[in-house]
């Protein structure tokens, strides 16, 4: 994570060498949601992302994006990872980032490649899981909405502001990758929190 945070070198290394790579997401497919494999996802992510976020010349990050993109079940292996942590945006968000950084290079040099049973099945995963993200979405602002009418428990409400918040943010990272799949009808998910009646939620919102 630090070698290639602060070197452009290091991010071309590792997208060299595909192996690497591979015992990375080989990893990632045997954690489970522990502490100790949650801390190791979170480094291997920092990682990634330092990858395609590389400060290297432009004609260069497009060649490191593509490379990793053209590790065998990596899309797969995200989307996977995707699945099983959403509601930890620790792991949840970097991973978005990630992934939305390799489709896009597909999008720009292969327009084919969303036909591929990869990419088919990752969009499949990624529509599943904004479908329960929204559904989460519709109940939480229900309660909210409850918790200021019936004037409930403030702490209550603060925590359910709270989820909204990352929840939407979830969505938003979710449907960054979507929108690069042909045929995919744009969403936007916002949050006002002046419309928020309760003083502790607007708050919360506006975190």
């Amino acid at each position: 994570n630090f070698s290639t945070k602060y070197s452009d070198e290091c991010c071309m290394m590792l997208c060299e060498n595909r192996s690497t790579v591979t015992s990375l997401l080989r990893f990632i497919r045997s954690c489970n949601r522990s502490e100790p494999h949650v801390n190791f996802l979170k480094q291997i992510m920092a990682t990634l992302r330092n990858v395609v976020d590389s400060q290297a010349p432009e004609s260069e990050i497009s060649v490191l994006s593509e490379k990793l993109g053209c590790v065998p079940d990596i899309f797969t292996v995200l989307s996977e990872l995707l699945q099983m942590f959403r509601g930890n945006p620790d792991v949840f968000l970097p991973t978005a980032e990630v992934l939305h950084s390799l489709v896009s290079c597909k999008q720009s040099s292969h327009s084919d490649i969303f036909l591929s049973p990869e990419m088919k099945g990752m969009k499949k995963k990624l529509e599943g899981i904004s479908q329960i993200l929204k559904q989460k979405l519709r109940l939480e602002k229900k309660y909210i909405d409850h918790m200021e009418n019936k004037k409930g428990s403030d702490t209550s409400a603060k925590e359910s502001a709270k989820k909204v918040l990352q929840i939407t943010r979830d969505l938003e990272s979710l449907y960054g990758i979507l929108k690069c799949f042909p045929g995919t009808e744009a969403a936007t998910f916002t949050i006002n929190p002046l419309q928020a009646k309760n003083t502790i939620v607007r708050k919360a919102l506006l975190e």
